[in-house]
């Protein structure tokens, strides 16, 4: 579940995916024992889950990344807009000649 998906969840449907993200986690542990369990990734991606859950209640809690709903990302064209065509001049490498000090 991406971030933004998470963030648009009300409280009570974020603890009722919590909690349905604690029972799946706990499947996918119940199948990795008996060696059942074909994607190992979805417990990692699981974990990760609840995880970004759990920040977002806490979040909420505190008062804190509120204004993160109403921001907009711009987009690469956007940024490209925003830079100045003119391209600077490259600085010239110089490359320093190894001298061998056997032969002095």
């Amino acid at each position: 579940m991406k971030i933004y998906q998470i963030r648009e969840l009300s409280t009570e449907d974020l603890k009722s995916a919590i909690i349905d993200n604690y029972d799946a986690l706990e499947n996918y542990r119940f199948q990795k024992a008996t060696s059942q369990l074909e994607n190992y990734k979805a417990v990692k991606n699981t974990k990760r889950d609840i995880a970004q859950m759990i920040t977002i209640l806490k979040e909420r809690e505190m008062g804190i990344n509120l204004e993160i709903k109403d921001k907009t990302v711009k987009s690469k064209s956007d940024n490209a807009d925003s830079v100045s065509t003119e391209e600077k001049p490259k600085k010239k490498r110089t490359v320093k000649k190894k001298t061998d000090k056997a032969e002095e």
